[in-house]
Order: C-alpha cells, then sequence, then structure tokens
C-alpha cells in the first residue's frame, strides 16, 4: 500500500509503498465426532458469529457464538448426508464469513430381515440419507457362536439385498450390517433373527445300465434339470403333462458304467443351480462269452468285455458242469473293462458252460448270455516203473515248472523245481512195501495243488531166512519178515540142495496155505532127510513181486527114531526122538 493525507489546501506527497502483506483468512472446519454430531471450527476471526446450513433446503441462523469461542457443536443433523454450512458476522446472516461442505457417516442401518432360500440366505436392510455409499459389510454367526470378521458386500445403494450362499443347511445364522462412504463405517445394525437355509437336495434312484430316476426333495417349486457330464444335455423342464411341478424326472438311453453329473436349477436357462448329483449307472450287458480250453489241465480260459469307461470293481461268473445247474457268483478280481479269466480247478474232459457279469460300485451289472461248452484238458499225475525203492512220477498237460512232496507217509518235504516242460521226474529213496500219496504243485511253497497221486511200492529185501529142522522127518521151518505198511498178498521161495543146482535155474514157489504177513514162519516138508538145503524168500503185493532175499545156511531136516531107554521083566520106555508131529 501508499498513503497521503489530504486537506483543505490540497494532497500531500505519498508515502513510501509498504510491506507486502496477505490479509488473515476467515476458515470455517467442519471436525467428525460420530456419526450425527460434527464441530464447527472457525479461525482468524475475533468477534461474534453466527451459522446456519444451506444444504440441504437451508436452516435457520443460529444464536450468538462468543467471539472467545472458536467452535460450535452441531446436533440434531441426519447420517449419510451432505451439508453445506456457513458463518456470518452478523445476527441475520447476511454478511458470510467462511463456508465448509461435508459429508455425514452412515447412520444406524436398520435391523437385517434375512430370507431363507435354496442352499443360501437373502440379507435384506437399509440406511437413511443421500450419500454415496462406498460398500457394506456384514458379520456371520453359526449357531450360538460368536460373530466373525467383517466382510464386504459391492453394493453402493442405501437399500441392501444380497445372497449368501455356501451356508450349511444344518445350521442357524445371524448377521449384522454397516455401511460405510467415503468419511467412514456407519454403527453396526442390530443382530437378525437367527435363521436357517432351506435344503435341496438332488438324488439318482432306480439305477440300472441304462435308465436312472432324478428325484428332488426340499419342494424348489418349478425346477429345470440339464447333464453337465459326460458331453452335457440341454436344459429341460421337471414337469408333468398339466404343467405341475413334480419330484421325479425318469432318465433314458443313458450308458452303462458310466459317470453322469446332473444338476437341478430354478430358472428355465439353467443359471441358477440348486442342487447337483453325481451317480455311476450299472455295468451293461457283456460281449460274446469265449471259453477255450487252458494250456494245462483242468482249466479254462473266460474272455469277455463291458463297454463303456467307468472304473469295475471285479468281475463275477457262474459255472454249469455237464447237465447240472448254473452254480453261486463267483469273483473274479479283474477291474478292467476287457475280461481274461482262468478258471482252475476243473474235471478234465468234462464240459463247463459259463455266464459272466461286471460289478462296479453302484452294482452288478446284466449277465451275459451262457457261453458254448468248452471241457478242460485231462491234468494227470501217474505213476510208473514201480520198484521197491524208486518210482517215475510223469505229469501230464502241465507246461510250467512244477514241485513235489509225499504226503503220506508222515510227509515230506518240498521238492527243488522240475524244470519247465519237462514231464517226468525219477523217486528214489523209498522204502519197499509202503503206500505213498505224492501232491504236485505249482509253486515253491508247495501250497497250491494241482495234482496228486496214491502207489505202492514192491516190497523189499527181506531179512535173509532162517532155517531150522522142522517138527518132524522131512521138513525144516523157515522164518524171516519183510518191512513197510502195505499188504502182502504172499511169500514165495527157492530151495536148493547142496551144490547141486544153479539159483538162476530154480523156479520161484508159492508157500502153501496163507502166508500173507509180512511176517513169515512156515514149513518146507517132503525133503529128503539126509541132504542139506538152502533158501531164498521173496515177498509178494499187488504192485508185484519183491526183492529176494540173500540165501540161508544150508540145513538139513532131522530124522525121527524110536530108542529103549529101560527094560524090565514086565515094562519097557521107548523114546522117540525128533518127532512132534501126528502122523506115523
Amino acid at each position: 500500500f501508499k498513503v497521503r493525507a489530504v486537506n483543505r489546501t490540497g494532497e500531500s506527497l505519498d508515502s513510501y509503498t509498504s510491506v507486502a502483506v496477505a490479509p488473515l483468512d476467515e476458515t470455517l472446519v467442519a471436525d467428525t465426532v460420530d456419526v450425527l454430531t460434527k464441530t464447527l471450527t472457525i479461525g482468524n476471526w475475533p468477534y461474534n458469529w453466527w451459522y446456519k446450513y444451506t444444504v440441504p433446503s437451508g436452516g435457520t441462523c443460529s444464536n450468538v457464538v462468543p467471539a472467545y469461542r472458536r467452535t460450535a457443536d452441531l446436533i440434531r443433523i441426519s447420517g449419510n448426508t451432505s451439508y453445506s454450512y456457513t458463518a456470518y458476522s452478523d445476527s441475520k446472516c447476511t454478511v458470510e464469513l467462511a463456508d465448509v461442505q461435508f459429508l455425514t457417516k452412515p447412520g444406524k442401518p436398520t435391523k437385517p430381515e434375512v430370507a431363507p432360500g435354496i442352499n443360501k440366505l437373502t440379507l435384506s436392510s437399509s440406511v437413511s440419507g443421500d450419500g454415496d455409499i462406498t460398500r457394506w459389510q456384514y458379520q456371520q454367526k453359526e449357531g450360538v457362536g460368536s460373530f466373525g470378521e467383517w466382510e464386504p458386500i459391492q453394493v453402493t445403494s442405501t437399500m441392501l439385498t444380497r445372497a449368501l450362499t455356501g451356508l450349511d443347511d444344518r445350521k442357524q445364522y445371524q448377521f449384522r450390517v454397516r455401511a460405510v462412504n467415503s468419511t467412514g463405517d456407519s454403527d453396526e445394525s442390530d443382530a437378525s433373527d437367527a435363521v436357517t437355509p432351506l435344503t435341496v437336495e438332488l438324488t439318482a434312484r432306480n439305477v440300472t445300465a441304462k435308465s436312472a430316476t432324478l428325484f428332488i426333495d426340499g419342494n424348489p417349486g418349478a425346477w429345470w434339470y440339464e447333464r453337465t457330464d459326460p458331453s452335457g444335455e440341454t436344459c429341460s423342464p421337471a414337469v408333468d403333462s398339466n404343467m405341475l411341478t413334480t419330484s421325479e424326472v425318469s432318465l433314458t438311453e443313458l450308458y452303462g458304467n458310466t459317470n453322469y453329473s446332473y444338476a437341478a436349477y430354478s430358472d428355465n436357462q439353467c443359471n441358477e443351480e440348486i442342487a447337483s448329483v453325481e451317480f455311476l449307472t450299472n455295468p451293461g450287458k457283456p460281449g460274446t462269452l469265449t471259453v477255450e480250453a487252458g494250456d494245462r489241465g483242468g482249466t479254462l480260459t473266460l474272455s469277455s468285455s463291458v463297454s463303456d469307461a467307468g472304473t469295475l470293481t471285479k468281475w463275477q461268473y457262474q459255472q454249469k458242469e455237464g447237465e447240472g445247474r448254473f452254480g453261486e457268483w463267483e469273483d473274479i478280481p479283474v477291474t478292467s473293462t476287457t475280461l481274461l479269466h482262468v478258471v482252475s480247478g476243473l474235471k478234465g474232459g468234462t464240459g463247463y458252460q459259463f455266464k459272466v457279469r461286471a460289478v462296479n460300485a453302484e452294482g452288478n451289472g446284466e449277465e451275459s448270455g451262457q457261453s458254448m461248452v468248452a471241457a478242460p484238458l485231462v491234468l494227470m499225475l501217474e505213476v510208473d516203473r514201480i520198484e521197491a525203492t524208486e518210482a517215475t512220477l510223469t505229469i501230464s498237460n502241465w507246461p510250467d515248472e512244477w514241485w513235489h512232496k509225499y504226503t503220506t507217509p508222515f510227509g515230506g518235504v518240498c521238492s527243488w523245481p522240475v524244470a519247465k516242460g519237462t514231464s517226468t521226474y525219477g523217486l528214489t529213496g523209498l522204502s519197499g512195501n509202503t503206500n505213498y500219496s505224492f501232491v504236485v504243485y505249482s509253486d515253491g511253497g508247495c501250497s497250491t495243488e494241482i495234482a496228486s497221486v496214491k502207489f505202492l511200492t514192491k516190497p523189499g529185501k527181506p531179512e535173509t531166512p532162517t532155517v531150522e529142522p522142522g517138527s518132524g522127518n522131512t521138513r525144516l521151518a523157515l522164518t524171516s519178515s519183510v518191512s513197510g505198511d502195505g499188504d502182502i498178498t504172499k511169500w514165495q521161495y527157492k530151495q536148493k540142495v547142496g551144490d547141486t543146482e544153479e539159483w538162476e535155474e530154480i523156479q520161484w514157489q508159492n508157500f502153501a496155505g496163507d502166508s500173507d504177513s509180512t511176517k513169515l514162519l512156515h514149513d518146507v516138508s517132503g525133503l529128503t532127510d539126509d541132504e542139506e538145503y538152502q533158501f531164498k524168500v521173496r515177498a509178494v503185493n499187488a504192485e508185484g513181486d519183491g526183492l529176494e532175499s540173500l540165501e540161508s545156511e544150508a540145513v538139513g531136516p532131522s530124522i525121527a527114531r524110536l530108542e529103549l531107554r529101560e527094560a524090565e521083566a514086565t515094562y519097557a520106555i521107548i523114546y522117540i526122538i525128533n518127532h512132534t508131529g501126528t502122523d506115523g
């Protein structure tokens, strides 16, 4: 500034230019205290002042605010409302000093109303005011638990409507809400009533290989459905001919052993899903069942297949022998849709027929038609070349390695394997005149039996016969024995007089009478009393002639004679020597 003084004579000279100075700025500030209360603060005004709001709709001029008070509390203002306040220097509020604009926080929302829906709950609330809401928030409580964290709801209207999904239809829920604007958060609402979502369940019933029934429970009103897997299906209404809602829908033309996924919807565009179900159809009817004889005795190989790609848990088969009936279903531990299975333990040369079916987690599939008649090869275990201490096992129609052991008498140990493709095996170290039961196995632990045979070894070598004079002239008593548990059918002997003959030229003779024990005690009669004899013996059983014994010592029969021991005038005593029989 410059100044000059003026009187009646005239104007003075100008002063020097002042220092540059800015005037004080009368400011008006609104400080937030809470949702419905503000504090106006004026700056750089040392005098009394008045105020009023011009937005919304204008207010009345306030009482005077004394000069020594820079602040004034505003009351009875509304939440979530845009205000414009002006400060004045006169009691009529005509000379404006400063102004301020501000938005109050949202007020307390109304208690939320909660409407139950299908697997959801819909919240409704509102808050007053003309301010812009930036979002809503809610807290959730399950049952008797505590309210959780505040979660956002992206709604900017003062009217809140929002569906909350993914809730458990077995629980009750309560909610609190609050509104948020650019100034801050409102007070939280009162807690809603406890509400449980509606329950809607979609199930698949009466499932077969080609059909099923969708059943919806929970009274959803009108509903639609579509197949979402596999390959999808168009949206279809679940209504009857009178356009009334129904709880059941029949599904046909399905494929066996296939996983399906169906969903139910509350709208005819199949957008609002209310329930879903997944199910597996039963396996369909298997293809042609072929049965062929295996490469080993007593086995038949079954082959078939079932369509589609679902996971099987097993197969099963029924078996019929000859003209009999089909038996019980037997499990086959095959989970592939293609069946290749060997049935063992069958009778070689006997005709069999089969039926099969596939099984999955849903249940049993359709059974196949019965197969053609097929007969397995004869798996046979034979023994030949039987002697007292050895024999030969021969197996037929077994192409793999095999093991054996005897189970009678007393049980033996599992043998070393007989090489693949070898059908004969020589047994040694056997005991004569013994009943054996040999079993052949397909494993080195001798646990899986495939065939068995029983046989009797020929008698072994008897003890060297003991020869003693018999009970009378021309008799010699022979004794011997042979080991084993077999039944002896007879004994035979050879006799030789002195050195006059060779054993090879002498014929075997049967003992007269019974001689079927393993112990021999027999008299040979009709001998010459002045000769010595040697003998060989052998036992015979059902299998054949046993080994011959060593030759006995040379022994002659006893000679019977009479001797006069005492003689008197009227009597005498006569002794007979070497005779105990009654002949003579």
